[in-house]
């Protein structure tokens, strides 16, 4: 299993020539994790055709439209992130975000999105 975290995902062509790399050196699922998902010209036809086998984006840009019909991409939401943070800035407290299903965010995404949040460089990591 193969997990990419990124903050940014444009035209979707490096992250489909890096997955299918993986692929032919063994990998057998590719899971990738962006912040904001430009997803410009056709990357969604890239990375639905990819073996990419989950990509999950933010709704910092609105792709909702983009991505229709695309079973290999979710969005997801990150108001309650959001509203957390200014409620917390807002009221001098700590600035540090604890994820759990409460925060509608799925248990196994916590750690995934919590790195988007708080890495700002890319990184591969190689998981058994």
């Amino acid at each position: 299993i193969m997990s990419s975290i990124d903050d940014i995902i444009d035209s979707g062509g490096t992250i489909v020539n890096a997955a299918k790399m993986l692929t032919n050196k063994g990998a057998k699922e590719i899971h990738v994790y962006i912040t904001h998902g430009v997803l410009s010209g056709d990357a969604v036809k890239k990375i639905k055709h990819s073996p990419i086998k989950n990509l999950v984006i933010t709704d910092t840009i609105d792709n909702s439209k983009k991505i229709n019909g695309a079973k290999n991409i979710e969005i997801l939401s990150i108001s309650n992130l959001l509203g957390e943070a200014l409620k917390r800035i807002s009221n001098s407290k700590t600035r540090i975000i604890y994820f759990n299903t409460a925060n509608n965010i799925s248990s196994n995404l916590n750690w995934h999105m919590l790195s988007l949040v708080t890495f700002k460089t890319s990184e591969i990591d190689f998981l058994p």
